[in-house]
């Protein structure tokens, strides 16, 4: 499977692309980011200089799923925002109709860094299902 990681760095306007990564990585990466020393920028930082909340985005190349996870709150009592794009097909006008959406999003809000993990890992493992039944 092909991954590729970027982390979005809220002093920054766009986002920094690391590449291809393994999934070993990913989830190292992923836990040696800062949180605490990233959310205070959002705090001291005029507004207009923070272009997006710290955040690590993870995406499959090969079945166009992503996972991209927000640290919100504060540095000491943080939780994780956590969305899961993917390419869905939609059921409109009682079924009658239906159209594919190539960036589907569906969010969990307040999640703790454990779940935020599990979420993350279900993607490395490219466990679709288990990703559409945790977001319901």
């Amino acid at each position: 499977m092909a991954f590729t990681l970027s982390y979005c760095d809220p002093l920054h306007p766009k986002a920094r692309q690391l590449g291809a990564a393994e999934p070993e990585q990913i989830l190292e990466f992923f836990r040696q980011v800062p949180w605490e020393a990233e959310l205070p920028k959002l705090t001291v930082t005029p507004p207009d200089e923070v272009h997006w909340s710290a955040s690590v985005e993870v995406k499959n190349t090969v079945t166009q799923e992503a996972v991209c996870i927000s640290a919100v709150g504060e540095p000491a009592d943080y939780a994780f925002h956590v969305f899961y794009i993917r390419p869905k097909r939609i059921r409109r006008f009682w079924g009658l109709y239906t159209e594919q959406q190539p960036a589907y999003m569906s969010e969990l809000l307040e999640q703790p860094v454990d779940r935020a993990v599990h979420i993350l890992h279900t993607l490395l493992r490219n466990d679709s299902a288990q990703l559409e039944s945790l977001f319901g």
